[in-house]
């Protein structure tokens, strides 16, 4: 039976039926994504590709396992349905639901569809097909930007509360309290929490102005023996550190989030990461610091 059906039918299931077999031939049977070949690829295949291309890589920062965590995040949005007991309880689902990409997909399709075409299920599959692409790709973008958010631990859940409505977004760690919806409202202009996409719109923005902020990387310091350079961290935490105790800082910031590092740093354990931290900054001191590719 599903075979026979056009993908807008096989989303119109999903979206509407939360159909599991509608998805599972989705993501199963249909080869209709395409990445600098003309080999057709299943949507997972596609989205492996995504992974293993250059924008990604910046898109990530060059940190695989936040590339990893990018890739679960994207194939969770688009396979995800709400298990029968959180479907029957109204509870909210833990994770993505793809019902809500799918209907993005609709509504997309309604708009743009070439009405002669839709008469035509060949005709109307490919163009479906290559709408369904572009929203993966949108998103696989958008899971990198939000790993790098949550694998950096730069920014933090805010509701903005702007002409009568409420707005949450993902704001500098370093902006506290009231000081937050100042900070939104001077550089964010013309926000209308009831205009279709204001929120991703004013998130974007936000992302903008933080990838701005200054970052340090262990490699540059040598680059800046002459001046002052400090890591990104809270305003309060600046204010309390001193140049003679960055390498603390900066060993504790690393070792208490060792999980978001590469395989050869979490094995060398947080004492021993610790250590190694404080002997490059003691190296840099004293001149003397060689690389050494780990």
């Amino acid at each position: 039976m599903y075979r026979h059906l056009t993908l807008l039918r096989l989303a119109e299931l999903i979206v509407h039926n939360s159909d599991s077999k509608a998805l599972d031939e989705l993501h199963n049977e249909r080869r209709v994504f395409y990445y600098h070949s003309k080999k057709p690829l299943l949507l997972v295949e596609f989205v492996d590709k995504l992974r293993q291309s250059k924008p990604a890589w910046r898109w990530c920062n060059g940190d695989e396992v936040i590339l990893e965590k990018a890739y679960d995040l994207t194939i969770s949005k688009f396979a995800s349905l709400p298990k029968e007991e959180e479907k029957e309880h109204g509870r909210k689902l833990q994770g993505p639901d793809c019902r809500c990409y799918y209907e993005a997909l609709l509504v997309h399709a309604a708009k743009r569809l070439d009405a002669k075409s839709c008469s035509r299920n060949e005709d109307a599959d490919r163009q479906v097909a290559q709408l369904l692409q572009k929203l993966v790709v949108r998103h696989f973008q958008l899971s990198c930007r939000e790993c790098c958010r949550k694998g950096k631990g730069l920014q933090t859940r805010y509701l903005w509360h702007i002409k009568g409505q409420a707005m949450e977004v993902l704001v500098p760690i370093d902006i506290k309290g009231q000081q937050r919806g100042k900070w939104l409202a001077e550089n964010i202009r013309d926000v209308d929490p009831m205009r279709p996409g204001e929120r991703r719109r004013v998130q974007v923005i936000i992302d903008d102005i933080t990838r701005k902020r200054t970052i340090l990387f262990l490699e540059n310091i040598e680059k800046d023996k002459n001046q002052t350079v400090l890591p990104y961290l809270p305003v309060s935490t600046k204010k309390e550190m001193t140049i003679k105790r960055l390498a603390d800082v900066i060993a504790d910031e690393k070792s208490e989030n060792i999980e978001l590092q590469r395989d050869a740093i979490r094995r060398l354990g947080k004492k021993k990461l610790r250590r190694l931290i404080r002997e490059i900054f003691d190296s840099l001191g004293r001149g003397n610091y060689e690389a050494v590719k780990m």
